[in-house]
C-alpha cells in the first residue's frame, strides 16, 4: 500500500546520502537504488486533458467495436448514431444505445483507461449503470500494461453470450 509524505528537499538529501553511502550488498543496493529513485526522480503526472482524451478514444472505440458487431453504420453527425460515446464526466453508461439496440445488445458499457486498475470499484460502477432494459454489464480496460482493451463481464452475461452463440 502506498502512502504520501512530505519532505522537505534537506530531508531527501540526507536519506539519498545515507542510503547511497550504506555498504553495496546486493540485494539492499537494489532495493535502495528504488528508493533513491522514487526521491530523486519526480513523479509525472498525466494532465487532465490528456486522460480525459485517452478515456474517449477508449469511448469511441467501443462505439466503433460494438457498431461494426451489430453491423450499424455511424453517421458523422453523433446525433443521430444508435450507438454513441456518453460526454465525459456525465453519470451512467460510457457508450449510449438506443432503444433499438438495447434489445439487441442489452448491455451497459463501462470503459476505463487508467494506469492504476482498481477492479472492485471498476466493477461497481459498471453494475450501478445496470438496469432493466441494460441487465448485463460490460467493462472495458486498457491502459500501458494491457495493450490491447480487455473485457471484464457479469458471468450471468457470459451466459447470455453462449447460449446466444449456440
Amino acid at each position: 500500500m502506498a502512502r504520501q509524505i512530505n519532505l522537505t528537499e534537506n530531508e531527501i538529501d540526507t536519506i539519498v546520502f545515507v542510503l547511497s553511502d550504506y555498504p553495496t550488498l546486493s540485494n539492499v543496493a537494489k532495493k535502495y537504488k528504488k528508493i533513491i529513485d522514487k526521491l530523486t526522480k519526480p513523479h509525472k503526472r498525466i494532465k487532465i486533458s490528456s486522460a480525459k482524451a485517452k478515456g474517449r478514444n477508449l469511448q469511441k472505440w467501443a462505439v466503433e467495436k460494438i457498431a461494426k458487431l451489430l453491423n450499424e453504420e455511424l453517421s458523422n453527425d453523433k446525433d443521430m448514431n444508435n450507438i454513441r460515446s456518453r460526454e465525459m464526466g456525465q453519470a451512467g453508461v460510457d457508450v449510449w444505445l438506443h432503444k433499438s439496440i438495447r434489445n439487441k445488445f442489452p448491455i451497459a458499457v463501462e470503459c476505463k483507461a487508467q494506469e492504476n486498475i482498481s477492479l472492485n470499484a471498476f466493477i461497481e460502477q459498471a453494475k450501478s449503470n445496470t438496469s432493466n432494459e441494460l441487465p448485463f454489464w460490460l467493462l472495458i480496460i486498457k491502459n500501458k500494461a494491457i495493450k490491447n482493451p480487455v473485457a471484464v463481464m457479469d458471468w450471468k452475461l457470459f451466459e447470455w453470450l453462449y447460449q446466444w452463440i449456440n
